[in-house]
């Protein structure tokens, strides 16, 4: 088990805000004693679970705000910039694919962005007949 300094400093080390010198400083803690205490099973675990439970706050947050993100992405495809639609669309599309599917190649994404506003409107339209 760890002790309360041990897990402060572990979620100071996870929160990633202090680099180890200043972390070190603010607990009182020697390097080597950092590092010794980085090689230990019990605090990797405690790393483990202060990420786990990050992933489970996100998990949360998008399970409460993605449908509202998703509506958002949906009026945004009425814009007057060209521009806007069509990163909408693109978000809406990559927030619509299953997580385990990959995009096909032809289809550009947000670090290709090359699509024309009509390549954007038939992905929607092909999307939207699959979601009926």
């Amino acid at each position: 088990m760890l002790t309360k300094q041990q897990q402060q400093v572990a979620r100071a080390l996870y929160e990633g805000t202090l680099t180890n010198e200043e972390i070190c400083e603010r607990f009182g803690v020697s390097r080597r004693r950092l590092q010794r205490w980085l090689s230990r099973e019990e605090f990797l675990a405690e790393m483990q679970q202060l990420q786990q439970q990050s992933i489970q706050e996100t998990r949360s947050i998008l399970a409460r705000y993605g449908p509202a993100a998703a509506w958002k992405l949906v009026e945004l495809l009425q814009a007057d910039k060209p521009e806007v639609v069509r990163r909408a669309a693109l978000d809406l599309i990559d927030r619509c694919r299953p997580a385990t599917e990959t995009p096909p190649e032809n289809i550009p994404d947000q670090e290709n962005p090359d699509m024309s506003d009509e390549q954007a409107w038939n992905m929607l339209r092909i999307l939207a007949r699959g979601q009926s």
